[in-house]
């Protein structure tokens, strides 16, 4: 009986933890955004022009943004500019355990032609 209810806890540790840890990044990216265009200046900004108020201005804003950051990474500019940036932050011994292990994760999930993840391991 203790078994099953620490593996039921632990089954839901492992459930919870990443939805938890996916939805508070989207939250601070999205809340960040939303603070940014607060501070755009009246003329560009899409609430003077329209005479309502565009809910979830920062959701579009951040997909835009990760897209033209994706579009301009493509080209040579962008491959050194991330190859600077992972070289700066190489130089900073906390800073960059935290960003090795979480480009090796992004990577490993999003990778396309990876082996990795073929079946589930408990």
């Amino acid at each position: 009986m203790k078994a099953q209810i620490k593996n039921y806890f632990i089954t839901g540790l492992l459930v919870i933890i990443p939805a938890g840890l996916t939805i508070y990044i989207l939250d601070v990216f999205i809340g960040m955004m939303d603070r940014i265009l607060k501070y755009v200046p009246s003329k560009i900004h899409p609430d003077t022009y329209l005479p309502f108020h565009i809910p979830g201005l920062g959701l579009i804003a951040t997909v835009v943004l990760t897209f033209l950051v994706g579009v301009l990474t493509q080209n040579f500019l962008g491959k050194k500019l991330v190859y600077l940036w992972e070289w700066a932050v190489s130089r900073i011994p906390f800073v960059r355990s935290i960003y090795l292990a979480i480009k090796q994760l992004v990577e490993a999930v999003f990778a396309q032609d990876s082996k990795g993840f073929k079946r589930v391991v408990m």
